[in-house]
């Protein structure tokens, strides 16, 4: 299974943008984004339409740097 770095922004409170950057292990793209939609929507509770992806790109497995991906 491939390793994705999602990175963007999503929307905190009215109008202050918070930038995020995770490393995700997904069966393609659109599964990579649809994790990180439900993670940020059920940590933050924010909407789906207030998270913005700027980056999302395949990775290999000696270039992940989060432990927990393993």
């Amino acid at each position: 299974m491939p390793y994705y770095k999602i990175r963007g922004t999503f929307r905190m409170g009215r109008a202050k943008a918070q930038q995020f950057e995770k490393q995700v292990k997904a069966a393609s793209k659109e599964a990579a984004i649809e994790h990180m939609q439900s993670h940020l929507g059920s940590r933050h509770f924010v909407a789906r339409e207030q998270i913005t992806f700027t980056v999302v790109e395949e990775i290999r497995k000696e270039d992940v740097s989060d432990p927990t991906l393993g």
